[in-house]
């Protein structure tokens, strides 16, 4: 089936930077994230272990990268 939707730009641009980086096409990423929107899967499920929180993203969630958040701390992002 096919259809249009509208999203402002920065949600576009951020779901096809989120499609690249998974090797999906926005219609591939789109359709996966309507359908684990759909299914409740898109919630973070919080664990404890040794005492402490633990955050598990959603199974599909990409990679969180070290670095990347080390040079944002950095940078004071937050």
């Amino acid at each position: 089936m096919t259809t249009s939707l509208t999203f402002d730009d920065s949600l576009y641009e951020a779901a096809v930077a989120v499609a690249t980086s998974r090797g999906q096409t926005l219609d591939e990423f789109a359709a996966e994230a309507l359908q684990a929107a759909i299914e409740g899967t898109t919630e973070m499920q919080i664990a404890v272990r040794d005492g402490l929180p633990c955050v598990q993203p959603p199974a599909g969630a990409p990679h969180i990268d070290p670095a990347q958040v080390r040079r944002l701390v950095e940078e004071g992002v937050f």
